[in-house]
């Protein structure tokens, strides 16, 4: 366990989520107090395997995580209140802990949710968060079943290590490259840790402080506090301690004053004589000393003036000052130094090789964007040619005598074409085949419209129908909707439920089956 604490310590992670399955551990808990004693945050996370499956039948995985928070006071009555089926014996959570029992236990989505809500487990509200496993077992999100959860989930979480899944997972689930998406989520990389060496090796950046709460913020405003990748958002990929300053010292007055930096800072802002020129002409004298620089040794020099870089050296690296006097002069009077500006700036920019790279790519494309058109300009005159040649050629078919002869080669076609040997019966099967076909296809898309609306259905925290003319049952199919009718008046609210969901199953098995039977009909014909 000490190990663990270590590993995270190292890694420089500020928040963690810990994961097991059903229930949690006295371990769980022992290891949760010694990381927050070393300040790192903690969330526990349980992991259900829910009944329904996705499209490879394997279960789909549900993810509750708990507010640091909370304590185990707080959260073992649910794992007690909540059961579970193990090989369909019921059990609450905290009593299935064979590992076992673990491997085969399914819980109902719709219990877990009642439970979270339940009056007795208030101190809970707002204090979890319900996410979907994505691409944990096959492509789960091709399922209707799983996209209307997810629905009623507060986000989704991904943990496969390829890099196209987690960008397919994150444009579909953010609606990038969905025109209507059904529903949106927030959705957050799991690291899936299951040793030490793999601590650390994959990431959610969340922008906020280390809290329950700014989880929360994330789910609901995701695109401008979320960031899924390898390194910090405030390092670009070729940074380096090196480049950055952590801190200058001088001395003022007979007292050492220390000015700390932030590594993410690229101005300084304050009011004029606030003393942004000075500091910067100091960092300039300091680190270039006798080199020739313009304006640069025109300062009051500090006594005892020195830089501390975030590699921990005080060896000067290279900077090159920009006096703003200068940069004024070269910009803003009356344009007499516009070369020196644009030469200036290319010269730095140049530097670096993003952007030299971009330059070079944009002259390649311009000369690559005017031989393209030279070579369309060219194309044209050919098809205008070709046009002026081929009218002149038409002219001659105009003749009565030419019309019969290209009439009497079109007819020998005609007749060849008619050798080919059809019966009378492959054309009557392929009718029977094309018209069956049709059928199911009809069939099939009646069905998947009813399956859509009764999940939406199913979704509802509260069913309070008298008849079939209630607004939500608008667009079922007519069979569909007798069936219903004959008992929505003679069941309660909760027992439509589970009618519903019965139905529900019952129309997925149908459609299941009328698409099989639409597959081989297309083989057979």
């Amino acid at each position: 366990m000490d190990e663990y604490v270590q590993k995270i310590k190292d890694e420089n992670l500020e928040v963690v989520g810990l994961t097991n399955y059903f229930n949690f551990s006295d371990d769980d808990w022992g290891l949760k107090d010694k990381l927050e004693k070393v300040g790192i945050v903690v969330f526990l996370n349980l992991e259900l395997r829910l009944t329904y499956t996705n499209k490879e039948d394997d279960c789909c995985d549900l993810h509750l995580v708990f507010s640091n928070e909370l304590t185990k006071q707080d959260i073992d009555p649910f794992l007690t209140k909540l059961n579970c089926s193990v090989s369909g014996s019921h059990k609450m959570l905290s009593a299935a802990t064979s590992i076992d029992e673990k491997k085969i236990a399914v819980v109902e989505f719709k219990d877990v949710t009642n439970t979270l809500g339940d009056d007795a487990l208030s101190n809970l509200r707002g204090k979890v968060l319900v996410g979907m496993l994505s691409r944990g077992k096959g492509n789960s999100r091709s399922s209707i079943m799983y996209e209307s959860l997810t629905k009623d989930s507060d986000f989704v979480i991904h943990s496969s290590n390829k890099v196209a899944n987690i960008s397919d997972d994150i444009k579909f689930w953010t609606g990038e490259d969905v025109e209507k998406p059904l529903t949106t989520k927030a959705i957050f990389q799991s690291s899936d840790a299951h040793s030490l060496d793999q601590i650390g090796k994959k990431f959610t950046w969340v922008k906020g402080d280390s809290c329950f709460e700014t989880l929360r913020q994330a789910v609901v405003d995701y695109k401008n506090r979320v960031l899924i990748q390898d390194r910090a958002p405030s390092e670009s990929k070729n940074s380096s301690p090196e480049l950055f300053i952590n801190k200058i010292e001088y001395n003022q007055d007979g007292e050492t004053r220390t000015l700390y930096f932030n590594r993410d800072m690229n101005s300084v802002i304050g009011k004029r004589g606030a003393g942004k020129s000075v500091l910067l002409k100091h960092i300039a004298y300091d680190v270039l000393r006798e080199q020739v620089q313009p304006d640069v040794k025109e300062i009051h020099k500090l006594k005892d003036f020195a830089i501390q870089w975030s590699d921990n050296s005080s060896e000067n690296k290279y900077v090159e000052y920009i006096p703003q006097n200068y940069l004024s002069t070269i910009t803003y009077e009356d344009g007499r130094e516009y070369d020196k500006r644009d030469q200036l700036l290319r010269d730095r920019l140049f530097n670096n090789e993003i952007f030299k790279n971009a330059d070079v790519s944009k002259s390649e494309m311009v000369n690559s964007i005017e031989l393209k058109i030279h070579a369309k300009l060219k194309e044209a005159l050919s098809m205008q040619k070709q046009i002026v040649d081929t009218t002149r050629q038409l002219k001659p078919l105009g003749k009565v005598i030419d019309k019969e002869e290209a009439i009497k080669l079109k007819q020998e076609e005609i007749n060849k074409l008619g050798k080919v040997a059809i019966s009378d019966e492959d054309i009557k099967n392929q009718t029977e085949y094309s018209s069956e076909i049709e059928s199911l296809s009809k069939e099939i898309k009646l069905l998947e419209q009813d399956i859509r609306i009764i999940a939406n259905i199913n979704s509802r925290e509260e069913m309070s129908f008298i008849t079939v003319d209630d607004e939500a049952f608008s667009g079922l199919s007519h069979t569909t909707l007798e069936l219903i009718e004959k008992q929505i008046e003679k069941l309660s609210n909760q027992e439509i439920k589970v009618y519903l969901n019965s139905l529900f199953a019952e129309l997925m098995t149908e459609t299941q089956a009328k698409k099989r039977k639409e597959r081989h009909l297309r083989k057979e014909s």
